[in-house]
C-alpha cells in the first residue's frame, strides 16, 4: 500500500461506547422501545460499517487480516438464508450494503472532515440513491409500502402475543387484578397503533438508527485498529452540528403545521422528528459538558424522563452556544 500506518494520537476509552453500544442493541431489539426500528439485522448493519472501515484501513496500510476478517463476517451475515418469501429481508440487506458502501467512499474522499458530516452525507446520499432506484421502477413505492406496511404488522402480532402471555401471569399475580387489568388493557391498546406509528415515521427512524450504527462502528473501528482512517468520534460532551440544519427542522414544522402543505405532511412530520431528535442529542451533549462527562445512569434517566428538555436545550445551543459561554465565563 502507498500510505504508512498512522497510529491514533491518543488512547480512546471504551466505557462510553460500551454503553452506546448497549443502548443500541436495546432500542434495536426491544420493538415497543424503538417503535420498531427498520433494521432489525443490526449486528449485519454494524458488521458491514466496520467491514467498510477496515478495507479503507488496509488501503492506508493497516494489515490485510483485520480487513479479510471483518469483510469474511459481513459476507456470511448478508448471505444468512432468507426465510420463504421475506420481501423485507432483501430491502433489509440492500440498504446495508449502500450504507456501507458510501460511507466507505466518504472515508476515501472526505480527508479530515468531522465524522458527523460523513454520516449525514452517508445517511442522505443513500436515500437519494435508494429513491432513485425506486423511482426508475413502476409501482415500487407502492411496493416498498406494502413491504413495510406488512413487516411491522408482522412484528407488531408478534409482540402483541407476547404481551397477552405476560399479561395474564400478572394480572393472576396482582392483588388488584381489576386496576392491572384495565392499565394493561390501555398499554395493550396503544401497542395496536405501534404499526401505524411505525410505518408513517419509517424513514426518519432508518435515517436516526444508521447514523447512530455508524457512530458505533466508526468508534469500534477507531478503537480496533492504529491505523486512521479519520478524525476520531468526539465524546458526547463536544457534540455540535452545523447550526444551518436549524432550517431543515424549520422546513419540516412549515411543511407540517401549513394546510397549504396538507400532502406532505408525513414528509414533514419524519423532518421535525429526524432534527429534534439531532437537536435532544446536541442537548445531551450540553449536558455531559456541563457534568463533565458524567454519570451515564443519569443521562440514561434523563433519556427517558426528559426528551422535550433536553431538546429545547440542544435546540437553543445554536444561538447561545452555552459550551463556549460557559468557558468564557
Amino acid at each position: 500500500m502507498t500510505a504508512a500506518p498512522a497510529p491514533e494520537p491518543r488512547k480512546l476509552r471504551w466505557r462510553g461506547l460500551v454503553f452506546a453500544l448497549f443502548a443500541f442493541i436495546i432500542v434495536s431489539a426491544i420493538p415497543v422501545l424503538g417503535f420498531y426500528a427498520p433494521v432489525k439485522a443490526w449486528p449485519v448493519l454494524l458488521t458491514a460499517i466496520i467491514a467498510a472501515c477496515s478495507i479503507i484501513g488496509w488501503i492506508r496500510g493497516a494489515p490485510i487480516a483485520a480487513a479479510l476478517v471483518w469483510l469474511l463476517a459481513a459476507v456470511l451475515l448478508l448471505l444468512r438464508t432468507p426465510p420463504d418469501g421475506d420481501a423485507y429481508f432483501w430491502l433489509e440487506r440492500g440498504w446495508i450494503l449502500l450504507v456501507a458502501g458510501i460511507f466507505g467512499l466518504t472515508a476515501v474522499l472526505g480527508g479530515d472532515r468531522p465524522f458527523f458530516q460523513r454520516a449525514l452525507m452517508t445517511v442522505l446520499a443513500s436515500f437519494v440513491v435508494a429513491l432513485a432506484a425506486l423511482g426508475a421502477g413502476a409501482g415500487s413505492f407502492e411496493r416498498l409500502q406494502l413491504i413495510v406496511s406488512g413487516e411491522f404488522v408482522t412484528r407488531n402480532q408478534a409482540t402483541l402475543e407476547a404481551f397477552d402471555g405476560g399479561a395474564d401471569a400478572l394480572v393472576g399475580a396482582a392483588t388488584n387484578s381489576e386496576a392491572v387489568a384495565q392499565s394493561l388493557a390501555e398499554t395493550k391498546e396503544r401497542l395496536r397503533l405501534a404499526p401505524q406509528i411505525s410505518g408513517l415515521l419509517a424513514p426518519a427512524l432508518l435515517a436516526l438508527q444508521t447514523l447512530a450504527a455508524l457512530a458505533i462502528g466508526w468508534a469500534m473501528y477507531q478503537r480496533l485498529s492504529r491505523v486512521r482512517i479519520g478524525p476520531a468520534l468526539a465524546p458526547l460532551r463536544e457534540f455540535r452540528f452545523n447550526d444551518q440544519l436549524v432550517w431543515g427542522l424549520a422546513v419540516g414544522l412549515v411543511v407540517l403545521l401549513l394546510p397549504a402543505f396538507a400532502e406532505a405532511q408525513a414528509i414533514g412530520l419524519n423532518l421535525v422528528v429526524f432534527f429534534a431528535m439531532l437537536y435532544f442529542v446536541r442537548g445531551l451533549g450540553v449536558l455531559a459538558w456541563v457534568t463533565k462527562g458524567g454519570v451515564f445512569v443519569v443521562l440514561a434517566v434523563l433519556f427517558s424522563l426528559f426528551p422535550p428538555a433536553l431538546g429545547a436545550l440542544g435546540l437553543s445551543d445554536t444561538w447561545l452556544d452555552w459550551r463556549s459561554r460557559a468557558k468564557a465565563a
